[in-house]
């Protein structure tokens, strides 16, 4: 789970704008102290866009929200993993540069 931190809660107050006390609440019935969860409750009442809340929660985390409908992936280097194993692990392989590869994460603080 990511944190949802006062910094990140103010940095997507800031995107979204003054959250009405509806969105409030939810922040604390079912959003918690869950990022993810939070930014998707804006998200689904249309205080933000997925894009914006991707970036501002990757950037957080020292990382690059990708949205996958957006991104250009090799096929072939997606064939090599196993799906039973990206499914596992929350991940996929998007592109190889050299000897390197960009892998999208479904939470990249997961240590696994």
């Amino acid at each position: 789970m990511m944190q949802l931190t006062d910094e990140l809660y103010k940095l997507l107050e800031e995107k979204a704008g003054v959250f009405s006390k509806q969105v409030y609440g939810l922040r604390l019935s079912e959003g918690g102290t869950d990022a993810v969860g939070f930014a998707l409750l804006l998200v689904h009442y249309g205080y933000l866009d997925r894009d914006s809340a991707g970036d501002i929660i990757a950037g957080q985390f020292g990382r690059t929200y990708v949205n996958l409908g957006k991104t250009l992936y090799q096929q072939d280097l997606i064939a090599r993993l196993p799906a039973e194993l990206a499914h596992k692990l929350g991940a996929i392989p998007l592109y190889r540069l050299g000897n390197k590869a960009t892998v999208g994460m479904v939470n990249p603080v997961d240590e696994k």
